[in-house]
């Protein structure tokens, strides 16, 4: 049986998954991305080794591989994500340091009907070194890692304890306070 605070942490989660659906079904793209990354870094914090009192791009940068897979699931490198994530959440937009330093590759998106491949091999037959991929497919990458990670609290007791000590440090929507 789940405790109270994995109940409390999951329905943060489950609510966080709702605003970025009413994002998409909005066409509100940019929103939509924003919490997808934000949504990332809330998970790999709570998945950061015991003694690391901060989340690091490091954690971000292990979440995305190890649970969303980002490399089987997108073509892209946890590295990639967090370039885009810095690029959305800082400047509204697809450069980063480290995109403008070439260690990761800029992001840029598709939606809806559009499929990226066309773009993609249009980009790397000019030689440029950004990849696109899905909003949609980023979107099922991210609920495949929060469904993985799920998986990865069930089995490691110790991950659990861990997650739901530093979830209950979460702004959470309670009808009473505190």
């Amino acid at each position: 049986m789940r405790t109270v605070a994995r109940r409390q942490v999951l329905a943060q989660v489950e609510d966080h998954v709702a605003a970025i659906r009413l994002c998409l079904e909005n066409r509100l793209r940019m929103p939509a991305l924003a919490l997808i990354y934000c949504g990332i870094d809330v998970l790999a914090n709570l998945d950061r080794p015991a003694d690391d009192a901060d989340v690091t791009q490091v954690d971000f940068v292990r979440w995305a591989e190890r649970y969303m897979e980002c490399d089987k699931s997108l073509g892209v490198s946890g590295l990639d994500l967090y370039a885009a994530r810095c690029g959305i959440l800082h400047t509204y937009g697809m450069d980063s340091r480290l995109s403008k330093k070439g260690r990761a590759r800029p992001i840029v998106y598709a939606w809806g009907n559009r499929s990226p491949d066309g773009p993609t091999k249009l980009l790397q037959s000019l030689g440029r070194p950004e990849i696109m991929i899905k909003i949609e497919s980023l979107f099922s990458a991210y609920q495949h890692g929060i469904e993985t990670f799920g998986k990865a609290l069930d089995d490691n007791p110790a991950l659990e304890s861990l997650g739901c000590q530093r979830g209950r440090k979460l702004f959470m929507n309670q009808s009473t306070f505190p």
